[in-house]
C-alpha cells in the first residue's frame, strides 16, 4: 500500500523498442538506461547522437535566411559608415536586456553614437510605446533598432516613419495580421521567412543581424564570438526551444559564460554565489535569470542593463550589489503577498470556491505573476490576483492543466475593462467596484464551463536503481546538457529508498537527506528538495516511521569546496509498507 503527499499520479514515459535500445548500445557504448533517455529525446542514429553530445556548427544557419535581413544589413552599414544617431529599443526582461547589450556593443564598437530605451513594466507597458516615439523624435534620432519586441506595432512604426526616423525590427514574437512598416522587419516566424528554425530568442535574431553586419565588413569571428554569454544566458532565461542551433549557442555560450564571462556576468555570479566554471543552464534559469528580470519586475530595467554594460570590474560589483538589493526586494514582496493571499484565502472562507479572486490594494504588480502560480500549485484551481494602480484594479492571472483562462474571462468580459493572454496565463484590469461581480460570475463560469481540470501527473523516464549511477552515467548525463524545452532534465523513478539518518530541514519548505536502497547499503546518495512544504514534512515522517519510499527524482550537479559533486533533487515521494 502506498500514500503520497500529492494528488499527482506517477506516469512512466512510453518505453522504446527492445531492438532500438539495444542498436544504441552497440553503436554509441553507452548503458541502456543512457540509450533510454536518448530515444526518449528523438535521437536514434549514431550521427544525431553524436550532434547531440558535441553540438556542432554544421547546425548553425546563414543569416541571410533570414527575410529581410539585406535590407537590414544594408540600413545597418549606412548608419555605421555615417554616424547615424541610432537608438536601441528592448524589453524590459532579460532577452530585451541581454539584446540591447549586445547591439550596444556592436555599434560601440564602431563608435556610432547610441542611446538607449526600456518602457516601464506599470508606467508604459510592453512594446513600443509613445513614450519611447516621443524620445526618439526628440533626440533625432535616425535609425531606431527594436529588439525582442516591435514585431506587432504597425502603427507605432508608421508614426515614426511619418516623422523621419527609419526602423530595423528584430523579434521572435508571432507577427499580427500586418506587418510594421519598418525598412527591414526580421523575425523567423513570419509567414513568409525562409529561415529553417523559427525558435530563436529575441537575441538570437538580434544576434544574427550582428553576424550578417558582421560577414559584410569582413570583421573577425571572435567580435560575435565575444557576444555569445549574453546569447547563452537569453536562450535559457527566454525558455526557448534547445534544439536545433540554439543547442550549438548554447553549448558555446556556456563555454563563454564560464571561461571569459564579462564584468557584469563575473560580478552577477559572485552576488548569487555562483562559480565560473560551474555555470550551467539551471544557474542562469533559477539564480541568475531572476535577478535580472527583478529589476523590470520592480519597476525599472535599467539597473539591470547598466549591470550587463558595465566596462570594469568595480563598475559592475557595484552595480550587482544594487541589482541584488532590488532581487531582495522583490523577494520580500513575493512573499509578503503570498502569505496576505493565502491568510484573505482563509479568513474568507474561500478554500472551497472554484476559482481564487484574491485583491490586495498595495501588492507590487511585478510579482502576482509569480505568487498565483504558487497558489496554484497550492490550491489547483484558477487563481487571478488584483492590485489597485491609478484607480483601476490590475492583475495576473494563472490556471491548472484543462482550463483554458482567455476562454473563462471570455465568459465575463463584461465585468472587465480589458484581458488576453493564453490558456494558461492571463492578465486582466477592472474597475475596482467590480471586484465582487467579476468573482462571483467567475465562480459561476468556473461551474457552468463544459471544461474539466486535467488529472495531475508527473511523467518520468525510466526506473533506475541508485547502483545504476555509475561514473560513466554521470559522465554521459553531463555531456546531454545544456537542458531545457525540447531537451528536458531526465526524470527517474526509484523503489524502495531508505533514509540513512536523520533528514535535516531548513526553512519551512526545504530539506535534505541521504538516501540508499538495500541492493546497496555500502553506498548513501545525498537527495534535496526546494521550495515544497510537503515533501520536507514526508521526509521527517519517513524517518520518524522508519519506512522505505519511492522516489521521483532528477540528478543535478553542485559545486563542493571546487569540485563538481551530483545529487537527487527530490520531485514526488510515496511512503511504502
Amino acid at each position: 500500500m502506498n500514500s503520497t503527499p500529492t494528488a499527482i499520479k506517477w506516469v512512466a514515459k512510453s518505453a522504446p523498442k527492445a531492438t532500438q535500445i539495444e542498436h544504441l548500445v552497440q553503436e554509441l557504448r553507452i548503458p541502456a538506461e543512457v540509450a533510454t533517455l536518448l530515444l526518449h529525446r528523438g535521437i536514434s542514429t549514431f550521427e544525431e547522437a553524436r550532434t547531440y553530445f558535441r553540438p556542432e556548427e554544421s547546425t548553425w544557419h546563414d543569416p541571410f535566411l533570414m527575410k529581410d535581413m539585406e535590407p537590414a544589413v544594408g540600413r545597418l552599414l549606412r548608419a555605421i559608415k555615417k554616424k547615424e544617431k541610432v537608438m536601441v529599443y528592448g524589453d524590459y526582461d532579460v532577452d530585451g536586456t541581454t539584446s540591447v547589450t549586445m547591439m550596444d556593443a556592436y555599434l560601440a564598437r564602431h563608435q556610432v553614437p547610441v542611446s538607449h530605451f526600456l518602457p516601464s513594466r506599470f508606467k508604459e507597458g510592453y512594446g513600443l510605446t509613445q513614450e519611447g516615439i516621443d524620445q526618439a523624435i526628440e533626440q533625432e534620432i535616425q535609425l531606431m533598432i527594436t529588439v525582442d519586441c516591435g514585431i506587432t506595432a504597425v502603427e507605432e512604426v508608421r508614426q515614426l516613419q511619418e516623422a523621419g526616423v527609419d526602423v530595423i525590427i528584430c523579434d521572435h514574437h508571432e507577427p499580427g495580421e500586418h506587418l510594421p512598416p519598418a525598412v527591414a522587419v526580421l523575425d523567423p516566424k513570419r509567414a513568409d521567412c525562409p529561415y529553417p528554425f523559427n525558435e530563436l530568442s529575441g537575441a538570437g535574431v538580434t544576434y544574427k543581424l550582428i553576424e550578417a553586419t558582421r560577414q559584410r565588413l569582413g570583421e573577425p569571428e571572435d567580435v560575435t564570438e565575444s557576444l555569445l554569454d549574453l546569447l547563452a544566458v537569453s536562450i535559457s532565461a527566454d525558455i526557448v526551444s534547445l534544439r536545433d542551433e540554439n543547442r550549438w549557442m548554447m553549448h558555446k555560450g556556456l563555454i563563454r559564460l564560464n571561461e571569459r564571462p564579462r564584468p557584469g556576468f563575473q560580478a552577477l555570479m559572485k552576488t548569487c554565489k555562483a562559480t565560473p566554471g560551474f555555470v550551467r543552464s539551471s544557474t542562469i534559469a533559477f539564480s541568475m535569470g531572476p535577478r535580472i528580470n527583478a529589476a523590470g519586475r520592480m519597476g525599472n530595467a535599467f539597473p539591470a542593463l547598466e549591470l550587463l554594460m558595465a566596462r570594469t570590474d568595480e563598475e559592475a560589483m557595484s552595480r550587482a550589489t544594487a541589482l541584488e538589493q532590488i532581487n531582495k526586494e522583490r523577494k520580500l514582496a513575493d512573499k509578503t503577498t503570498l502569505q496576505q493571499a493565502m491568510e484573505q484565502v482563509a479568513q474568507r472562507g474561500m478554500q472551497n470556491d472554484p476559482t481564487l479572486v484574491l485583491f490586495g490594494e498595495n501588492w507590487h504588480l511585478g510579482v502576482l505573476g509569480i505568487v498565483a502560480s504558487r497558489l496554484v500549485e497550492e490550491y489547483q484551481r484558477p487563481v487571478f490576483l488584483l492590485s489597485q494602480l491609478n484607480g483601476q484594479a490590475k492583475g495576473s492571472a494563472r490556471s491548472v492543466a484543462g482550463i483554458h483562462l482567455v476562454r473563462l474571462l471570455e465568459e465575463v468580459s463584461d465585468t472587465l475593462e480589458r484581458y488576453g493572454g493564453h490558456a494558461s496565463a492571463a492578465g486582466l484590469a477592472l474597475d475596482p467596484s467590480q471586484i465582487e461581480r467579476f468573482r462571483d460570475r467567475v465562480n459561476e463560469a468556473m461551474v457552468a464551463l463544459p471544461m474539466e481540470p486535467v488529472e495531475q501527473m508527473h511523467e518520468y523516464d525510466a526506473e533506475l536503481q541508485l547502483k545504476q549511477i555509475t561514473p560513466k552515467f554521470w559522465s554521459l548525463y553531463r555531456q546531454m546538457e545544456p537542458f531545457g524545452p525540447d531537451n528536458p532534465v531526465p526524470r527517474f523513478m526509484t523503489r524502495g529508498v531508505r533514509l540513512a539518518k536523520a533528514p535535516v530541514r531548513f526553512g519551512v519548505n526545504h530539506a535534505k537527506g541521504l538516501l540508499m536502497q538495500a541492493e546497496d547499503p555500502e553506498r548513501a546518495f545525498e537527495a534535496i528538495s526546494f521550495s515544497n512544504r510537503i515533501i520536507a514534512e514526508e521526509l521527517q515522517r519517513t524517518w520518524s516511521l522508519q519506512r522505505p519510499m519511492d522516489i521521483l527524482w532528477e540528478l543535478e550537479e553542485s559545486n563542493f569546496g571546487g569540485k563538481r559533486v551530483f545529487q537527487l533533487r527530490l520531485i514526488d515521494l510515496k511512503l511504502t509498507s
